[in-house]
């Protein structure tokens, strides 16, 4: 009967670690796939499109590639939901060819240039 026991928890033990090992491997496979992005695709466009009025003779915006916009420079994001909520751009580092005042836009009106 003892052995019983012993069999059924080993059993356990393996099939919860196994589990467990399962959860955590596909956690972390998804954090950098395409599937847990940490902005929305219509955020990564507005982002885009907006780069593309910008003159950048440093290249500090190269960073500006990939899915995740809350990695690019400049831009600053919520943690939950991860939004983007504001870009930090100094003219030192980027010369503005539009004028000044889209970069105080809200991401509502950036999303709306994408779209066009």
């Amino acid at each position: 009967m003892a052995d019983i026991n012993a069999s059924i928890h080993f059993l356990l033990l393996i099939f919860l670690s196994s589990t467990f090992l399962h959860l955590e491997t596909v956690k972390l496979g998804s954090c950098n796939g395409v599937l847990n992005a940490s902005c929305t695709e219509i955020e990564r466009k507005a982002l885009v499109n907006f780069k593309q009025g910008l003159t950048d003779p440093s290249d500090r915006l190269s960073s500006w590639v990939g899915l995740d916009c809350c990695r690019w420079s400049g831009v600053v994001c919520s943690s939950r939901p991860p939004r983007v909520i504001k870009l930090k751009l100094r003219n030192q580092y980027a010369r503005i060819r539009t004028p000044t005042m889209k970069l105080r836009m809200t991401m509502e009106q950036l999303m709306h240039l994408a779209a066009r």
